[in-house]
């Protein structure tokens, strides 16, 4: 009984030893399970924060580097408007359709351009509507938009006005409509435009010279789909405003509390603060937690296993090996998953180890770079075209990039342009360089062309005007003598506005090509050309003396001459008019008093009958005179637009006795910015001579009926001088008769006056132009008769009322026979053709008296009236 008593306790002992041993190794199996599951967790946790870290610098990159890609397309058409004179709807929408900034752009809505309106009342605000849009199609609803009624898009032009900087408007609903009826959601980049002068430094001249803005819109989601990560199902990114304080949400679904951890990256720019953020999905969460469980789970069966050892030690073995090799398994697919998210960043992402080796490629750097992940031969340096930046990676030293721009080389040779970002880190212990790469040979391609667009003609290919200042400051600013000798030629093609009125704009765009062309292979690859304008080049010969200048200018001249253009079957010959400029030691540095020196140096070879060359210098006294008389084209224009013209008058007296009629001569006078006044000397000839006198006389008709109207001054005949460049405009005519209708002035109360040598120099006009005055009932005055030397052959063609003898006999006519001889002459022919006779210059009684004597009809000068104002 005992044997068997105690055979029991020790089947009993050695089972509760088994079972106590069991259910130790199940603890100690158990416990060791949770350690790993929880070691486990946070590996993924690291992993993923990682990954999202990675994300979140791709994702930073490319919003970016799209907004400076916008940016800088808004600059290039800033540009534009900075080098042309003015930008017409068709030039606006051929630089639109050479640009095609849509294919970098998808998000891009339009180009537009707001002008300045200034207010019409003083309490008014100013209005900018937009003038200039393309496309045309889709943005129907832009045209004619006053900025002032979009209060965000107001207060990105007023900062981009006041900043001379581009600036971001924020989100808003533009006026473009979705597939769907509704406003877009969008935002606008501007840039500043002033008028044309140097860079405007403060803020008072800058508001001062603003006179519009260039502007680009974009629709919110169709920019951020294309600069965030396509990674939807495993990541959410939100983008919020923080510019004005509360955050607002611009994209992205609405904070989950579920979220546990996120990435953010602030972004300055354009005057707008952005913040990204970036956060793993929950459910990507949930589903990554189950993992660490699942390894729990299955160290528990494996302690389970072990602890059945005891009893079953060789089924406990195999079953042991089997878990095991499941487990691997299933670590393995863990890792896959892990890569996975890595390899769906657009972004090539590389890791090289201290010796340069890269140790690991995603998808997109595989791709990239046509090369294998267990490719062991890839150096991070060999990627690098520029020497510089590949020594210095393969010397080990500290490189830190952020997103720049640079040329990568793949392993077969090719090239391509990217943004790259490396950064040191540190992996195990051991240093690692971690290189992210993205592909933007595009937007380096549309930087570079906007680039050269922005320096160069679009017609010709040759530098602008922009550019050649550029070249020109330059080498007038050069640091010693030697380096600033150079000699500037201002080209301007002769009677091209014939062609393009004759034949047509299409044959004088086609005109300039050639002459481009004729003119390249007349300079040296050292030489700057540039299309100027129209038809006017530039050419910049360094280092060159006057022999060489003179001796370039006139090859070209003898080149352009023996040139035929030949349009639709017709030749046309070619003449050029060639100022030429030497920058010497004396020579001014400012470039545009140099242009202007050249300009006025090919207007008087012009003036001198074209097709020819004329050298100036700095101290040339004619070149400056002809200069100043330049300067008046502004001087007047301006004072037309400021009103300081004035008309004052002058008494014309019978000599047989006070006929009461009333009769003088209209004055023309100005008062410059000082209010002084200038004496007609000074600006009538340069206003003949630049056609301005059109739109004096014009001026002068109109406020001259305009006073006639008057009471005090309803009665009398008013004459009034017109110009030879008068004469010559077939419209002015027209303007007389309808401004006469319009004032219900009689015709007969003006007498216009022309001088003898304008009428015969523009016989026919002049005639036409008399004739249908008088029909009227319009006079006219011969004025300066004498001066010519077919003073009385023309007489009897001419149908004039009255003539007044130059004053140059009346002065003369007490002391000299010959004058009073002529003076008596005239009288009589005169009064033979019935025609009435004014002596001017009357300037003592006894010159009166003789007058009297001699039988002319009138006096004007200063025995019988000086000039005085006409009051209104």
């Amino acid at each position: 009984m005992r044997n068997r008593s105690t055979s029991r306790r020790d089947s009993f002992g050695i089972a509760t030893r088994s079972l106590l041993a069991s259910i130790g190794a199940l603890l100690v199996g158990l416990t060791l399970s949770a350690l790993l599951a929880r070691e486990h967790a946070r590996l993924l946790e690291t992993q993923q924060a990682q990954n999202l870290v990675w994300v979140t610098e791709r994702a930073s990159t490319s919003l970016q580097a799209q907004l400076e890609s916008a940016a800088l397309l808004v600059r290039a058409t800033q540009a534009l408007f900075n080098a042309a004179e003015s930008v017409s709807e068709d030039d606006f929408v051929r630089m639109y359709e050479d640009l095609q900034p849509r294919r970098l752009f998808p998000a891009l809505r339009s180009l537009a351009y707001a002008r300045l309106q200034p207010a019409a009342e003083p309490d008014t605000p100013d209005g900018y509507p937009t003038v200039l849009f393309a496309p045309l199609l889709g943005n129907e609803r832009v045209s004619g938009l006053d900025i002032r009624t979009q209060p965000a898009n107001l207060a990105a032009l007023e900062r981009a006005r006041d900043t001379d900087e581009v600036s971001m408007s924020a989100v808003f609903d533009m006026v473009q409509l979705g597939a769907d009826g509704r406003p877009l959601k969008g935002f606008i980049l501007r840039a500043p435009h002033y008028s044309a002068g140097p860079r405007p430094l403060t803020l008072q001249e800058r508001r001062q010279r603003f006179i519009g803005s260039p502007a680009a819109s974009f629709t919110l989601e169709a920019l951020l789909a294309r600069a965030l990560p396509e990674a939807a199902d495993s990541i959410r990114v939100r983008i919020f405003d923080l510019t004005d304080g509360d955050p607002q949400l611009l994209f992205g679904p609405l904070p989950d509390a579920s979220e546990t951890t996120s990435a953010v990256r602030v972004h300055e720019f354009a005057g707008r603060r952005w913040s990204l953020e970036l956060a793993p999905d929950p459910a990507l969460g949930q589903s990554l937690s189950l993992i660490p469980l699942m390894s729990f789970a299955f160290g528990a069966v494996a302690s389970l296993l072990l602890a059945a050892l005891f009893w079953k030690s060789a089924r406990t073995r195999d079953t042991a090996l089997s878990l095991a090799n499941e487990m691997s398994l299933r670590f393995r697919e863990s890792e896959l998953r892990f890569r996975a998210l890595n390899d769906m960043l657009p972004a090539a992402v590389l890791l090289a180890r201290a010796d340069q080796r890269i140790t690991y490629l995603n998808f997109a750097g595989r791709q990239l770079l046509g090369a294998d992940e267990q490719s062991a031969d890839l150096r991070l340096p060999d990627l690098f075209e520029s020497p510089e930046l590949a020594r210095r990676i393969a010397a080990g030293d500290e490189v830190l990039m952020e997103a720049d721009s640079t040329r990568i080389r793949r392993p077969d040779g090719a090239g391509f342009w990217a943004q790259v970002s490396v950064t040191e880190i540190e992996l195990d212990g051991e240093a690692h360089r971690l290189a992210v790469i993205q592909d933007n040979t595009e937007s380096h391609a549309l930087t570079e062309r906007l680039r050269h667009q922005a320096a160069h003609d679009s017609l010709t290919g040759l530098l602008n005007r922009a550019s050649f200042e550029q070249a020109l400051r330059e080498v007038a600013a050069g640091p010693t003598v030697r380096a600033r000798q150079a000699a500037l030629l201002y080209l301007d093609l002769d009677q091209f506005k014939l062609i393009n009125d004759t034949v047509g704009h299409d044959a004088g765009d086609r005109m300039v090509g050639e002459l481009s062309s004729l003119l390249l292979a007349c300079v040296e690859p050292s030489d700057v050309l540039a299309r100027l304008g129209g038809d006017e080049f530039g050419l910049l010969l360094r280092g060159a003396g006057r022999h060489h200048a003179l001796a370039v200018a006139e090859s070209i001249r003898q080149t352009v001459r023996g040139h035929r253009f030949i349009y639709e079957g017709k030749q046309h010959s070619l003449t050029v008019s060639i100022g030429v400029v030497v920058l010497d030691q004396n020579s001014s540095r400012d470039t545009r008093e140099l242009l202007a020196l050249a300009d006025t140096a090919c207007y008087m070879a012009k003036e001198s009958g074209r097709n020819r060359v004329h050298l100036t210098a700095s101290d040339d006294l004619q070149t400056r005179r002809r200069r100043d008389e330049m300067a008046w084209v502004n001087r007047l224009k301006q004072a037309i637009s400021e009103h300081r013209l004035e008309l004052h008058y002058q008494r014309i007296e019978s000599l047989a006795g006070a006929d009461g009629s009333g009769h003088i001569e209209l004055l023309l006078r100005l008062r410059d910015e000082d209010g002084r006044m200038v004496p007609p000397a000074e600006f009538i000839p340069p206003a003949e001579r630049y056609a301005l006198m059109p739109t004096i006389d014009r001026w002068v008709v109109q406020t001259a009926l305009a006073l006639m109207q008057q009471p005090r001054h309803a009665a009398g005949l008013w004459a009034i001088n017109l110009s030879a460049t008068t004469l010559e405009d077939d419209s002015f005519a027209d303007f007389v008769c309808a401004e006469l209708g319009r004032s219900g002035v009689a015709a007969s109360r003006l007498c216009f006056e022309v001088t003898e040598t304008a009428a015969l120099t523009h016989m026919e006009r002049a005639m036409s132009f008399i004739n249908r005055m008088r029909t009227l009932g319009c006079r006219f005055a011969l004025d300066d008769f004498g001066s010519g030397m077919s003073s009385f052959g023309y007489l009897k063609q001419l149908p004039v009322d009255m003539v007044k003898i130059d004053g140059s006999f009346i002065r003369d006519i007490e002391t000299d026979p010959m004058s009073l001889s002529i003076v008596r002459a005239l009288t009589e022919i005169c009064h033979q053709a019935k025609v009435s006779v004014v002596a001017e210059f009357v300037e003592t009684q006894r010159i009166a008296q003789r007058l009297r004597e001699l039988g002319v009809d009138y006096a004007q000068g200063y025995a019988i009236h000086r000039p005085e104002p006409l009051d209104p």
